[in-house]
């Protein structure tokens, strides 16, 4: 029997990975490491030999780093074991000690949900917010002001780095919440993270603020910086966490 991925197939597995009750980004994340398998397919079918070649394919074609390389594999395999295709076997690559050191720097999904949490707990909303589309988005502090009102109405935003421009998507769960924290501000057109004067957000103030966020949320500051906020494809996924709903 042919071990194809059609687009059909995909919609069986997003079935299945749904009913298990996982967060609508970890679900994303499934199917969208199942179309990188497809697009490594190009067509064809699966084998256990192509299979063995896609993890260097990632690292070398695509230039993932090996850490993210590996996550996608654990994701890979959950794809062929809930498929029935029991035959392939899939391995990622070993650390050595310095990216695992490089690992251990990001931050973990507990420490991740007790920022998130504790600025929600404190009604510092912005900064929750702030937080989460960092760790969300291919997304920098600096290009913060492209995530407008109207933007995230569109589900996208376009970013330029390097004399490149490129759309970046901006995950459904994520955007309604930012258009419930901008109704909230009061914030109806142009950037939704900017100061009292509408000015963008300082970035000293703001690390300021998930500085003292760290304290307050008993962890460690040295291990908490604005690199780290970003969307990354480990295998320790960054849940997020909606704005409680507001009492009539």
């Amino acid at each position: 029997m042919k071990r194809e991925i059609t687009t059909e197939l995909i919609r069986e597995y997003e079935g299945v990975v749904k009913q298990e009750e996982l967060r609508p980004e970890t679900v994303g994340k499934y199917l969208a490491d199942v179309r990188k398998l497809r697009e490594y397919l190009d067509g064809e079918e699966l084998t256990q030999e192509k299979l063995d070649a896609y993890p260097r394919w990632l690292l070398e074609d695509k230039k993932y780093k090996k850490r993210s390389v590996n996550a996608i594999v654990v994701s890979t395999r959950k794809f062929c074991q809930t498929m029935g295709w029991m035959e392939f076997v899939i391995t990622g690559f070993t650390l050595d000690n310095k990216e695992r050191k490089a690992k251990d720097r990001y931050i973990s999904r507990n420490d991740y949900g007790r920022l998130v949490t504790t600025a929600i707990h404190q009604e510092k909303y912005w900064l929750a917010m702030l937080i989460q589309t960092l760790c969300h988005m291919d997304i920098r502090y600096a290009e913060l002001s492209v995530i407008t009102v109207e933007a995230v109405r569109n589900g996208a935003v376009e970013v330029t780095r390097r004399q490149s421009t490129f759309e970046v998507e901006i995950p459904d769960a994520l955007a309604a919440a930012l258009l419930d924290f901008a109704d909230r501000a009061g914030i109806t057109e142009g950037m939704i993270f900017r100061s009292s004067t509408g000015r963008i957000l300082d970035r000293t103030g703001a690390w300021r603020e998930i500085k003292k966020l760290c304290r307050e949320a008993g962890l460690d500051e040295e291990r908490v910086n604005m690199q780290k906020f970003k969307m990354q494809l480990v295998e320790d996924y960054y849940p997020f966490y909606p704005l409680p709903v507001e009492e009539t």
